[in-house]
């Protein structure tokens, strides 16, 4: 994993909801756009350029906010995780820790691993 990747990772484990907070409106926009020309074209058939024009932005300002096309990709991937994955994890993790505040601790880590 690299740094970006464990960035990523450690904002997304955050209790707050500030990483959604954090992208700002012209990045949803570009966000929204890399979308559309992904489903279009695929991620290897897809340009900055296109996702640009799609976002009626400049090429440049997409750089200002993700480094790489492969960056813009992960981008993507934060909302997606804080409104549906994060949830679910935490509230599964929950119900492991309610069944019992006494049991071993094997058996707790034995029931988050069938769950995951």
């Amino acid at each position: 994993m690299d740094s970006d990747e464990k960035d990523i990772v450690e904002k997304l484990l955050k209790d707050d909801d500030s990483t959604e907070e954090e992208i700002t409106k012209r990045q949803w926009q570009i966000l929204d756009a890399a979308v559309k020309v992904f489903s279009e074209k695929g991620f290897e058939g897809s340009r900055t350029s296109d996702i640009a024009k799609e976002a009626e932005v400049a090429e440049g300002t997409i750089f200002k906010y993700f480094k790489t096309k492969k960056e813009l990709l992960k981008g993507l991937m934060i909302p997606l995780i804080l409104k549906f994955f994060k949830p679910m994890m935490f509230n599964s993790l929950e119900n492991i820790m309610k069944k019992g505040k006494d049991r071993p601790i094997d058996e707790v880590m034995k029931d988050i691993m069938i769950d995951r």
